[in-house]
């Protein structure tokens, strides 16, 4: 991948045929390793590199560079330190629409956005600077006691900017409406291990498996397999292993938050 062409710096540390691992001159001292076609096999070796290591390393791969640039240097300035800061005390949070919550996911979530129920917003004076949206709660009558659980399926904020103690602040917002008894969420393994989770109370529950996606080299996207057949209706084109191929991540954590009284 050329970041020539970005606004980051980089140094280039280890360079195979597989990937390139990188540095971002800063204080927090991250290095990305930046992988073209991620098989099984590869993340996996990878994330064993990851686990192995003291230091904060990232899996970048290629399609998210081609299809989100600038998305991915703003993921990758707040992970060195160089993006602005808004502080959390100086915003508040409230409930925003439906369109609105999907649209901000759109243009400030690597996923985009995904179907839920529940959408709230973090805004600065009057301006809206992050966004969380909830699925539907799920009674979980088999536990002992029985609780509502509540999982939080997309969290972001605006592209270039860091909000301190924004997580912080939904988390208190959804104590307060008490709408479930827990939070739980998942976390991509690709850029984390959950660590600004746990400073505001979450623990890990569990890990999920890498999985797989397909890249559609053409429109520059990813699509979940359970999608594709809609994906392809949707575009009117056929299924071309020349133009679509897997692309696997480093599977997810999960992690939970209970609200105790």
């Amino acid at each position: 991948m050329d970041f020539l062409s970005s606004n980051i710096v980089v140094h280039t540390i280890v360079e195979n045929g597989d990937y390139c691992m990188i540095c971002i001159p800063s204080p927090n001292k991250i290095k990305i390793i930046v992988a073209d076609f991620l098989n099984l096999d590869l993340v996996q070796s990878i994330q064993k590199m990851k686990d192995d290591s003291e230091e904060k390393m990232v899996l970048l791969a290629a399609d998210y560079w081609q299809s989100k640039q600038t998305l991915v240097e703003s993921k990758l300035l707040t992970l060195s330190g160089k993006n602005a800061t808004i502080h959390g005390r100086d915003c508040h949070v409230g409930k925003v629409s439906k369109p609105i919550c999907e649209a901000f996911m759109v243009e400030n979530h690597l996923l985009g956005s995904v179907n839920a129920e529940y959408f709230f917003g973090i805004f600065h004076r009057s301006t809206l600077i992050g966004c969380a949206s909830f699925a539907k709660p799920k009674h979980m009558i088999y536990e002992n006691p029985p609780y509502m659980s509540i999982e939080m399926v997309r969290f972001a904020t605006i592209k270039n900017i860091t909000v301190t103690g924004g997580l912080g602040k939904i988390i208190h917002y959804m104590k307060k409406e008490k709408i479930a008894d827990e939070i739980m969420t998942y976390i991509d393994r690709d850029w984390s291990e959950g660590e600004s989770f746990e400073k505001v109370g979450f623990v890990k529950k569990g890990e999920l498996p890498p999985m797989y996606f397909w890249f559609d080299t053409v429109e520059k996207a990813r699509i979940s397999p359970a999608l594709l057949q809609k994906y392809l209706n949707r575009n009117r084109v056929k299924f071309d292993e020349n133009r679509f191929y897997k692309v696997w991540n480093s599977g997810s954590i999960k992690l939970s938050l209970p609200f105790h009284d």
